[in-house]
């Protein structure tokens, strides 16, 4: 299973409801978490922390205009091998 955020399979485009800006992609959330999570194997996460069950990944999406962020959750896909 693949995030379709992740691998590029899908556009996602989400305005701020504070300033009507376009947020941007700020990356898993997980990545957040501490200094090193960024370098450790997702499924270490995929234990209930943080929303992360392994069937989703939750993107931060952050407004460059007014600094507003918002969590969003994406259905993981079947990945081609």
């Amino acid at each position: 299973m693949v995030c379709p955020v992740c691998n590029s399979l899908i556009a996602v485009e989400k305005n701020c409801p504070n300033c009507g800006r376009q947020m941007v992609d700020a990356g898993k959330i997980q990545d957040y978490y501490d200094d090193y999570s960024p370098y450790l194997a997702q499924d270490i996460y995929q234990d209930g922390y943080g929303c992360d069950d392994g069937a989703h990944c939750v993107h931060l999406f952050a407004c460059p205009n007014c600094h507003y962020d918002h969590r969003l959750t994406f259905l993981k896909v079947e990945g081609g091998s």
